[in-house]
């Protein structure tokens, strides 16, 4: 796996950190997470792209950073920044959307990519409580089979498995 980045002193400063106003920001003793406001999307530095990339390389071509960040910049996605307490180094960058179904409403944590995940997947349970505020009842990680041995952790079980096949076309 690959280092934590660190962020330049510019970037921690700026207002694209104050996170939204409802948004978790709570700080813990080596990690703390911060949600971005819509209009700061612009203004984050390259490091934070180049982490949401990383695991965008498992969508099978679905979905491109291209087509994230407008989402973002119009509140219909969420973008959350993990961030080292001490050095200030960028740890992971998770992405989550809200999904209304018919007969429930739920967090889709659709892209998340980092190093040293387990300093900061108790970050999903501050992640939870802000979607619940949002009428959440679900909440529902999207990523590899890796991923759930560690969501287990944190009382999530395996829901469904997704198969694919390309049938035509570039998707």
């Amino acid at each position: 796996m690959t280092e934590a980045i660190p962020i330049t002193s510019r970037s921690m400063n700026g207002a694209a950190w104050e996170g939204k106003p409802d948004a978790p920001r709570e700080l813990t003793t080596d990690t703390y997470m911060l949600g971005v406001k819509p209009e700061m999307i612009d203004t984050l530095p390259i490091e934070v792209w180049e982490q949401l990339e990383r695991s965008l390389e498992y969508v099978g071509g679905t979905c491109q950073l291209e087509d994230l960040i407008p989402l973002y910049k119009k509140a219909d996605a969420q973008l959350w920044l993990i961030v080292d307490g001490t050095t200030n180094a960028l740890l992971g960058v998770v992405s989550t959307e809200i999904a209304v179904y018919p007969r429930a409403t739920s967090l889709v944590v659709g892209f998340c990519a980092g190093v040293d995940v387990q300093r900061w997947l108790h970050w999903l349970e501050p992640l939870e409580r802000w979607a619940a505020s949002k009428g959440c009842t679900l909440s529902e990680p999207h990523g590899r089979r890796g991923w759930s041995r560690l969501l287990k952790r944190h009382g999530y079980e395996e829901a469904y498995t997704v198969f694919r096949k390309r049938i035509g076309g570039d998707v």
